[in-house]
């Protein structure tokens, strides 16, 4: 082979390598670039599914909050909706929340977290509820509520808008301007001829709302038990023996059980101290001057009245009975319940009373009448099935804040079990 030739097929021999090589590169850009969208695509779907999660277990957090105040979400039978997140989660997607209720103390909780890439991933949590289940306000009844006079419903502080009135039955505001900041909402009717609310949807009521979820009479009797067990525990005294002697003032240190009815008047100031609950079997009846301070939680197995005078122009008669309750004490707020089953009046309020109770006022069988120029400090609790909260007159209702959940038997709610659908 001459040089020309031999020279040719060398240059054949590097261009065939030159071409193979340059396919071989060319294969191994082209398989290390599918492999990188292939690497990208899955971490995007991890991503996108970690959001979606993340999403949706944001959710479940804002439902626990949303039932401790309002633990009668839900109804039987399908999940029904209880809210949208349309913001998300640092604007990463939504979120959508539905409930069924397993029962009294129990809520499956659904979740549906959604990105804004469309995937989405959707868990249910078991809620339980243990303790009171009728939500927060200022008035809640299991029957009706009917106001009339010039009524002020206000927050403390105020212009927090929480001082909901709702009622089983139906609500009826009428005479005098009644003024009520928060929501007013029956599953009823409301007619609202002369009152407004501070609810921006619905200013003058809101009609066919859910039913109140109270508790269970089996719930109620083990309260009893729990209370009068531990009245027990401490010391046990004859409600006669109290004043006795004609004293005019005497101290229980709870925890105390009190046989007998207890009749107050005359100045007589009663300052009840320590931390257990002072239970009394028969009816409590403050008339005149009287007084009582309370620390501990007072159930009435009776009546529980406060019946001061007013002047025929409704003003002031000069005796005024106060109840003030002292929370510094514990860890929660004092409760004054009646185990009453009166429909209107296991707890009444009238003339010139004065009622300074932090948390729930709670009529746990019957109902609650206040009438006159009372001063209300706390929350009304109309229990008993059918039982009404009636306000006439000049009465002015101040409510603190989570005066019912945050009342001796109410309880957050607790996730007990967990799963992803």
């Amino acid at each position: 082979m001459n040089a020309r030739n031999r020279r040719r097929r060398q240059n054949g021999l590097a261009l065939a390598t030159t071409l193979i090589f340059g396919s071989l590169l060319l294969l191994l850009f082209m398989t290390l670039g599918n492999l990188s969208v292939a690497a990208l695509r899955l971490t995007a779907n991890g991503r996108d599914k970690a959001i979606s999660l993340s999403l949706a277990e944001a959710g479940i957090d804002n439902a626990v909050y949303e039932i401790y105040l309002n633990p009668d979400y839900g109804g039987t039978g399908a999940p029904q909706a209880m809210f949208e997140d349309a913001g998300g989660t640092r604007q990463q997607g939504t979120y959508s929340v539905a409930c069924a209720r397993v029962d009294e103390n129990q809520i499956d909780v659904f979740s549906t977290g959604a990105t804004i890439n469309g995937k989405t991933r959707e868990v249910r949590a078991r809620v339980v509820i243990s303790g009171i289940a009728m939500g927060d306000g200022a008035m809640i009844s299991n029957g009706d509520v009917e106001i009339n006079g010039s009524v002020t419903v206000q927050t403390e502080p105020i212009g927090n808008k929480n001082a909901h009135i709702r009622a089983n039955g139906n609500i009826n505001v009428s005479g005098g301007a009644a003024s009520v900041d928060g929501r007013v909402a029956a599953a009823g009717t409301v007619t609202m001829s002369n009152g407004v609310s501070s609810d921006a949807l619905f200013p003058a009521g809101q009609s066919g709302a859910a039913r109140i979820a109270f508790p269970s009479e089996a719930t109620v009797r083990a309260w009893k038990n729990e209370w009068t067990t531990a009245a027990r525990a401490g010391s046990v005294v004859n409600a006669a023996d109290i004043f006795a002697g004609g004293k005019k003032n005497a101290t229980i240190t709870g925890p105390a059980y009190i046989n007998g009815s207890l009749d107050m008047s005359g100045g007589q100031t009663l300052t009840i101290t320590g931390e257990g609950p002072i239970y009394i079997t028969g009816d409590v009846t403050m008339r005149g001057n009287s007084t009582m301070v309370n620390t501990s939680h007072v159930i009435v197995g009776g009546t529980f009245r406060q019946v001061g005078t007013t002047l025929a122009d409704g003003s002031p008669g000069g005796e005024n009975p106060k109840y003030e309750a002292n929370p510094a004490t514990g860890e929660t707020s004092p409760a004054l319940i009646s185990l009453s089953k009166h429909l209107t009046e296991a707890i009444t309020l009238t003339g010139n009373a004065t009622n300074n109770q932090f948390s729930v006022i709670y009529a746990v069988h019957g109902g609650i009448t206040v009438h006159g120029s009372v001063a209300v400090r706390g929350s009304l609790v109309a229990g008993g099935e059918g039982a009404d909260i009636v306000a006439t007159g000049n009465y002015t209702h101040s409510y603190p804040d989570g005066a019912v959940t945050g009342s001796p038997f109410a309880k957050a709610p607790t996730v007990t079990s967990w799963i992803e659908l």
